[in-house]
């Protein structure tokens, strides 16, 4: 398990560098990262939109894990493989429970790419 302090010093080391976000190989965010913070149980990305030149909010809940691929990735793992960490008992009974509204990052990986 990664922890606050841990994810705030691997994103501070990069503010100010252009980031693109990829949820599964796919762009869904991009601008140069401002401000970070940790808020509750999310993670709050205040970036300048190149395209728009306007800030915006970016908030993504708080990862299961982290980890710095290299010197310009970093991957953000929402997979319940990693949060039940190979229990079948609490991965079972996390799939059979119904909820009405789940995130779209759940079960799925989140790269955060920079650009120095």
């Amino acid at each position: 398990m990664t922890t606050v302090e841990d994810i705030k010093n691997i994103i501070n080391n990069h503010l100010q560098e252009k980031v693109d976000f990829y949820l599964e190989n796919k762009k869904i965010k991009t601008g140069k990262i401002l401000l970070f913070s940790i808020k509750d149980f999310y993670c709050v990305f205040v970036l300048m939109s190149e395209e728009r030149k306007k800030r915006l909010t970016f908030e993504i809940p708080y990862p299961f894990s982290i980890k710095e691929v290299d010197q310009n990735n970093i991957l953000f793992d929402y997979t319940l493989q990693t949060f039940v960490d190979n229990n079948k008992f609490i991965k079972e009974n996390i799939l059979i429970t119904k909820n009405k509204k789940t995130s779209k990052l759940l079960n799925k990986k989140l790269t955060l790419k920079f650009y120095i």
